[in-house]
């Protein structure tokens, strides 16, 4: 599960950036929401990573990283912070993507900035299914 969230902040991640940011038709890219969804699934990206790094570190060296109890609380803070980001990156993205529409008359499904960013905010949704589906039913 831990890869399949890595790809789907990768991808989310590598939509949001590939935005163009001079699009007069839908100039929704320069935008404090878009570097914030940019922000958060690096993060996931990175928490991820670290994740599948800890793994194979503790499956090849027989040890953990660090002892069990502080595991279990880093992992606990980070899901809760991951979570809260996530989803306000998902509202923030679906409020932006919907007002777009209303906003500017260019801002419709030809639009290649209003097409990427009906892709973020679906992966986004996704992730948030994923990574709440990851955590509990597993713990790493």
């Amino acid at each position: 599960m831990l890869v399949v969230e890595a790809c789907f902040a990768i991808v989310g991640f590598a939509v949001l950036l590939s935005m163009s940011n001079h699009d007069p038709d839908c100039p929704i890219s320069p935008d404090p929401t878009l570097r914030f969804g940019i922000f958060v699934f690096a993060l996931t990206w990175l928490w991820d990573s670290f994740a599948l790094i800890s793994v194979a570190y503790a499956k090849f060296y027989q040890q953990l990283c660090m002892p069990q109890q502080l595991q279990q609380v880093v992992e606990l803070l980070f899901f809760f912070l991951l979570g809260f980001f996530l989803y306000t990156t998902a509202i923030g993205l679906s409020v932006l993507h919907s007002s777009s529409a209303h906003l500017f008359d260019g801002c419709n499904g030809s639009n290649s900035n209003y097409r990427l960013l009906g892709v973020a905010v679906a992966f986004n949704w996704m992730l948030i299914v994923v990574v709440a589906i990851s955590r509990l039913t597993s713990r790493v």
